[in-house]
């Protein structure tokens, strides 16, 4: 925005300066018996000249930037905003906000679009692919973008085996199994089900 109002100014001035320069060197070419010719301007001729130059440099930033966005998004320089990414930085670098769900500025409007009015919290969570139609994970479908999932696993069930007894050779939790008395084993592992992994900080664009 800074830079079309800066560019405005230049072309509009420029303009003006040219119609001065034209208007002196057309009045030095006259010679000694024929006048020069007269290109008396007024004052709202001089701004109205401005006014057109600043109009024409703002259509021509406008233009240049939406082609350099176009050639930058092509050639993938270009990172659109809302892309996350794993980063291993502890500071934010410049044009990105840590994935921590704090405040989006009301500055960032684009971003605030696509995620409200916080970032996400990806603080100890993985990133999963949508799948609202449920192609590959049916119990995916009609998820929504941004959407959370607690901690969960597949169901399944396991094969028990049934002691008629009378062999002198049970256990005591056979003996349970037997005499239809809930038990259970003892517990392992840790607080969360999860694969190998590296801790980073995620980052998104605004």
């Amino acid at each position: 925005m800074i830079e079309t109002i800066i560019a405005a100014l230049i072309t509009g001035g420029a303009a003006v300066i040219a119609a001065k320069i034209a208007k002196t060197d057309t009045r030095s070419k006259g010679s000694g018996t024929a006048p020069a010719p007269s290109l008396k301007m007024s004052l709202g001729k001089y701004i109205a000249l401005f006014v057109v130059g600043a109009v024409a440099g703002a259509l021509l930033i406008y233009m240049v930037a939406q082609a350099v966005d176009k050639v930058s998004l092509t050639h993938g320089y270009k990172v659109p905003v809302g892309t996350i990414i794993a980063y291993m930085g502890k500071e934010e670098p410049d044009g990105w906000l840590f994935c921590d769900g704090k405040p989006v500025g009301r500055e960032y409007k684009e971003l605030r679009k696509m995620v409200g009015p916080t970032t996400p919290d990806l603080r100890g969570r993985f990133l999963r692919g949508l799948d609202q139609s449920g192609t590959n994970v049916l119990s995916e479908k009609g998820r929504q973008l941004g959407s959370l999932q607690e901690d969960d696993f597949k169901k399944h069930s396991h094969s028990v085996m049934q002691w008629n007894g009378g062999d002198g050779n049970r256990s005591g939790h056979q003996d349970a199994l037997y005499a239809g008395i809930k038990s259970k084993t003892g517990e392992e592992g840790g607080d969360e089900t999860r694969p190998k992994n590296v801790a980073v900080n995620f980052i998104i664009k605004y």
